[in-house]
């Protein structure tokens, strides 16, 4: 892909990701998850560092899930706190299996702030299994 071609993707997956700036969550007793620029920028770089294009694209292909997976999920499947110096961070992770694949959402928190969308990805593809 082109340069502008891709400058013109993230463009458009941007404006996508920000049309809906919360969805409420039934595993956080319908609480909002915000969809901030800090989840988007984790789209894009992890640790600073810029992912690869492939990866980016993979991930922004995904975010339309990640709506619909909090928006239906009444529990999630993973849960981590880290205590910094200044601060807790918490994260919690929702899986759901589409089209054979599984795919993970991760939510943050940092203290007291809203919750905010902070990371999707597509794990393992399942193996199908045969009825005998």
């Amino acid at each position: 892909m082109s340069n502008n071609r891709w400058f013109e993707f993230i463009k458009r997956s941007r404006k996508r990701y920000g049309i809906v700036k919360a969805v409420s969550c039934p595993a956080f007793n319908n609480e909002g998850v915000y969809f901030t620029d800090k989840g988007f920028k984790h789209l894009m770089y992890k640790k600073g560092i810029p992912r690869n294009k492939n990866e980016q694209a993979k991930r922004m292909r995904l975010i339309p899930k990640a709506r619909i997976i909090l928006g239906e999920s009444a529990g999630y499947s993973e849960y981590r706190e880290i205590k910094q110096t200044d601060s807790i961070v918490r994260f919690w992770a929702f899986e759901r299996i589409v089209n054979m694949k599984t795919i993970k959402v991760v939510v943050r928190q940092i203290n007291a702030e809203p919750k905010h969308f902070f990371s999707i990805m597509s794990g393992r593809r399942l193996k199908s299994t045969k009825n005998p």
